[in-house]
């Protein structure tokens, strides 16, 4: 059989001969229209319908998960919000509403609040202590204004209900009438009741949106941002991703209610985890820390520092509080949660000789004051002390912003693994 050489194949006429632009168009949609079609699918539950439109951006327009999940929350922000087409121009400043408190310094009304610390430094029982101020309209802590009383939701899609009921039992909280009236839920995972954990996917979002419309609840607390982030495919440590939720939780969840985002800390010092969006975007950046004592050793399981670290409507400012022996709950100590202040040298002396037995000759004194404020010294204090052990020539500065133990101190000690 005699096949047709290339040169002899005829001619075929390209899609665009036989196809108008505008019906070529209509076949293949943009980019936008995709979108909006997946978050309509989204909006009515049509899993298959939104997976053959993320197939075909993914395809068409080389995107990942993450990145879509991201765009679509950009754009259910806009319709949420009533700003589809937002326009550059000129505001009624005199029109904007002042900002004011939900609990006196320490959420903002209407606005989200990032608080983190290390595993077991006692976030969970923080947050618990601000969600009963709100539901009872009382202060907390350094701060005695009362709150607005208000309903709270929280989310516990990290540790689940159980560890959250063990600390609400802990903190005499398992038998108060919020429980059972509603003014304190739950969301978390259930096999028995049929829930699955919250995470903060579109369905997720629009879920939580339709909550805090309905039931009229004042304060949402989320643990933690990295697992309801991870199973929602959005990137933890993404700047814009992160931005895009919490963009959409301003502009639309936080119309309704507060939110406080619970966060581990980071690999840097006084630091949190995941990107720097965690900290930009919400009004209120704070941290809870176990308080070391000069020796090195932590202060028992009681005592903690509570960090206000940023602060759009009032100054930082920082304090020590411990768990009650009795109760369980947060409380002042004894000094009323003044920070500790006066002399620091003990805790210096120690930071110099470690680095020494370390390897390093001198630490900086960004690292020193950082080391000081971990410990409940204000910067203040650490300068202060710094300058009287310069002066009494037990420290010295090898160059400038830098400092270590005196040759003398140095000669009239033993440090093991150093040469001296």
């Amino acid at each position: 059989m005699n096949r047709p050489t290339a040169a002899a194949l005829p001619a075929l006429p390209s899609i665009r001969e036989i196809i108008d632009d505008a019906t070529l168009k209509q076949a293949k949609p943009s980019y936008r229209a995709l979108l909006n079609d997946a978050l309509i699918a989204i909006r009515r539950e049509d899993l298959d319908t939104e997976m053959e439109l993320r197939a075909e951006i993914i395809g068409r327009f080389r995107r990942n998960d993450g990145q879509i999940n991201a765009e679509l929350l950009q754009l259910l922000t806009a319709q949420e919000s009533g700003a589809d087409r937002p326009t550059y121009g000129a505001v009624e400043i005199a029109d904007a509403e002042p900002m004011r408190w939900l609990l006196d310094g320490f959420i903002p009304a209407n606005d989200q609040v990032l608080l983190y610390g290390e595993a077991g430094a006692g976030k969970t029982t923080a947050a618990i202590a601000l969600a009963f101020a709100v539901i009872d309209g009382t202060g907390l802590l350094d701060r005695s204004t009362p709150a607005s009383p208000g309903k709270v939701l929280f989310i516990s899609s990290d540790s689940g209900q159980a560890p959250l009921m063990e600390v609400l039992e802990r903190s005499d909280y398992g038998s108060h009438p919020a429980l059972r009236d509603s003014r304190f839920t739950v969301w978390g995972h259930s096999k028995v009741q049929s829930r699955k954990p919250w995470d903060a996917s579109i369905a997720g979002c629009l879920a939580l949106l339709k909550a805090v419309q309905d039931q009229g609840i004042e304060l949402v607390l989320i643990d933690s941002c990295k697992v309801v982030t991870t199973k929602a495919d959005l990137e933890y440590t993404s700047n814009s991703q992160v931005t895009a939720l919490l963009t959409f939780f301003q502009e639309v969840i936080c119309q309704y209610c507060s939110v406080i985002w619970l966060n581990h800390d980071g690999t840097g010092k006084g630091m949190h985890a995941g990107a720097k969006a965690w900290r930009e975007v919400p009004s209120s950046v704070q941290s809870i820390e176990k308080v070391e004592q000069h020796d090195g050793e932590c202060s028992g399981n009681q005592l903690r520092q509570w960090s206000v670290r940023k602060c759009r409507m009032g100054a930082e400012r920082r304090f020590q509080y411990e768990l009650g022996q009795d109760t369980g709950r947060v409380q002042l100590t004894a000094d009323g949660g003044t920070p500790v202040v006066g002399d620091c040298s003990t805790l210096i002396w120690r930071l110099l000789r470690n680095a020494l037995e370390g390897g390093a000759s001198s630490l900086t004194r960004q690292e020193l004051i950082e080391a000081c404020f971990r410990s409940g010294y204000s910067a203040k204090t650490a300068d202060n002390t710094l300058g009287n052990l310069c002066r009494s020539r037990l420290v010295v500065r090898p160059t400038r912003g830098r400092y270590c133990l005196a040759p003398k101190v140095i000669q009239g000690i033993s440090l093991k693994g150093v040469s001296l």
